[in-house]
């Protein structure tokens, strides 16, 4: 996976050069990890789908030995999915360390800056207790020797930019899809009872002879099956961490930087140590807001759930 780093220009200062690698390597592996996670949740997802799929159409035909040959085999898959998940534990390991790289990056613009205060000081206890690496890694760092107060700023624009493009990708696209299909599930159903309702009705009124009752009814069946079940991928897909949350992270991140910017742009020009008592107040929020964002996405682990 392509390595980023916190600048596009080359470091002089060897601490921060070093910092920037660090923060290249916790940001790698934290997004190599967050990939695999989404792909065993697709996974999932899909083969919770089949299953409860498989399920419906037991005993409706001649295919049984299929249905529950396949229903186990799915079963079977998620199983070791599963359990080589919770054995790697993926997506624990996609949280610690973009936490880590957070925190990296926090420190490397405090001390492009010039601010002597450390992040290992300022780390909330939550971060303190859940993951020792990140007071190890950040203890470990070396000293820096860089002086230049305009990069207050640019964290700021860089920090303002990331979640305004956040902001629309989950705002946007991801809602488009997400709400397509479920508006498109309950529309469907509804229709789907309605014409059950009217054919039951049509039955005791007419008391109509030549129908295949039970074909009708495996259509209707299905048909509310499968609505269910793009319900049930959708929720799968996109976990317990609703778009409507990340949605509102994201624009509590903008709001603080489009609150605590100007003031630190006006203060770079008239009183650099203002600027940086500001800095330094916006870094502590802004490691409270990583932290924050750990322990909820702490529950988002991968689950089989069936209708």
């Amino acid at each position: 996976m392509e390595r980023q780093h916190l600048v596009d220009f080359d470091i002089s200062d060897p601490g921060l050069k070093e910092i920037d690698e660090l923060f290249a390597d916790a940001d790698a592996i934290s997004r190599k990890n967050d990939v695999v996670t989404n792909r065993q949740r697709l996974i999932i997802a899909v083969c919770g789908v089949l299953v409860t799929l498989f399920f419906m159409n037991y005993g409706e035909g001649k295919s049984n030995l299929l249905l529950s040959s396949s229903c186990f085999i799915l079963i079977i898959v998620v199983y070791l999915i599963l359990k080589f998940y919770n054995n790697r534990n993926r997506h624990m390991k996609h949280l610690q360390y973009r936490v880590l790289a957070e925190s990296l990056r926090a420190q490397f613009f405090l001390s492009y800056v010039g601010i002597d205060e450390k992040v290992v000081d300022m780390l909330p206890y939550v971060i303190e207790h859940d993951i020792p690496l990140i007071k190890e890694k950040l203890s470990g760092l070396p000293e820096t020797n860089s002086h230049d107060v305009k990069y207050c700023w640019k964290f700021c624009q860089n920090e303002s930019k990331y979640h305004k493009d956040s902001k629309k990708d989950y705002d946007g696209t991801f809602r488009i899809i997400y709400n397509y299909f479920i508006r498109m599930a309950l529309t469907v159903t509804i229709l789907s009872y309605f014409a059950a309702f009217i054919f039951d009705l049509y039955l005791v009124v007419a008391s109509p002879v030549g129908i295949d009752l039970n074909r009708v009814y495996f259509y209707i069946k299905l048909v509310m099956g499968v609505m269910t079940m793009v319900t049930l991928l959708m929720d799968g897909l996109f976990g317990k961490m609703s778009l409507d949350t990340k949605v509102e992270y994201h624009d509590r991140m903008m709001d603080l930087y489009e609150k605590r910017s100007p003031k630190i742009l006006y203060n770079i020009t008239n009183n650099e140590e203002k600027a940086k008592e500001l800095f330094i107040e916006l870094i502590r929020e802004f490691l409270f807001e990583t932290s924050a964002k750990y322990v909820y996405q702490k529950q988002n682990q991968l689950e089989f759930v069936l209708i």
